[in-house]
């Protein structure tokens, strides 16, 4: 049963990557960068590939752009935090009288 399941997987992934290949004519390659400040790098690299071979190759940055957003998430996290250290112990025995049975 193993071996059946096997050879009709191996029989639909051929079939599809044939058709994919015929449809195209020269393919394309997508590639998934989550480093922006490699992004030159990545471009470059898909400029001499593509003009070597011929197949078209699409960089995608996935964190452009949101290295000021970080700080800024980053930052207003510091007045809750300076509110929790002043206020620490009576957070802790509001939190504990809440917890008594009476």
């Amino acid at each position: 049963m193993k071996k059946r399941f096997t050879r009709i997987l191996i029989f639909l992934l051929a079939f599809a990557l044939a058709g994919a290949a015929a449809a195209d004519g020269g393919g394309k390659v997508y590639c998934l960068n989550c480093k922006p400040e490699a992004d030159r790098a990545w471009q470059k690299l898909a400029k001499i590939y593509t003009g070597k071979t011929g197949v078209k190759v699409k960089v995608l940055t996935a964190a452009s752009g949101t290295y000021a957003a970080m700080a800024l998430i980053v930052l207003s996290l510091v007045p809750i935090l300076a509110f929790y250290l002043a206020c620490q112990k009576h957070i802790a025995s509001g939190v504990a009288a809440g917890a008594v049975k009476g």
